[in-house]
């Protein structure tokens, strides 16, 4: 199956065996693969996903978090709301502990001490080196929302501050 990724009008196309199973990201990775983020830097970006709280109204339910180099994160309903805490969205921190990342609320949320801070294993899936998704995987989260929103993948959308307009993956059939 051919695929072809479009980023800004810049069509990338490769030939994809879609059950092939995922390789570890390393340099010079070509194709699809995976790598277990271990540092805020592996998760840099601004990220869109869905979120389910219905505390955050976000519109169609479409949410934004951007994760920032120095370990913060905002999350909000817009791209650029993202670029520092917008109420009543979380925002805070996260720490990597080896592969485990600790999100921290600052301050904690809505008088929820279980929303306070919870740990994931965050999977960063590229095409060579542009990243694609992010996954997390629990590890040990009491805050119900959260855990439910991180269940859903975030796509990436961003560079820091830079915006990928009109990133798209287009599939056909065929070489």
């Amino acid at each position: 199956m051919a695929v072809s990724m479009v980023f800004g009008g810049a069509a990338i196309a490769q030939d994809v065996n879609l059950a092939a199973p995922l390789v570890p990201c390393e340099a010079g990775s070509q194709g699809l693969c995976v790598m277990i983020a271990t540092r805020s830097d592996d998760i840099v970006g601004v990220w869109k996903g869905y979120s389910s709280n219905p505390a955050l109204a976000a519109s169609g339910g479409v949410v934004y978090v951007r994760y920032n180099a120095d370990g913060t994160y905002a999350l909000a309903d817009t791209m650029p709301k993202t670029a520092s805490p917008y109420s009543p969205y979380p925002s805070g921190t996260v720490a990597f502990q080896g592969t485990i990342m600790t999100i921290a609320e600052v301050p904690t949320p809505l008088g929820s001490p279980e929303c306070a801070s919870g740990s994931y294993v965050a999977s960063v899936y590229r095409f060579g080196d542009t990243p694609v998704a992010l996954l997390y995987t629990p590890v040990k989260d009491d805050c119900a929302r959260r855990k439910a929103d991180f269940m859903r993948q975030r796509v990436w959308v961003a560079e820091g501050a830079k915006i990928v307009p009109n990133a798209q993956v287009q599939h056909t059939t065929g070489h």
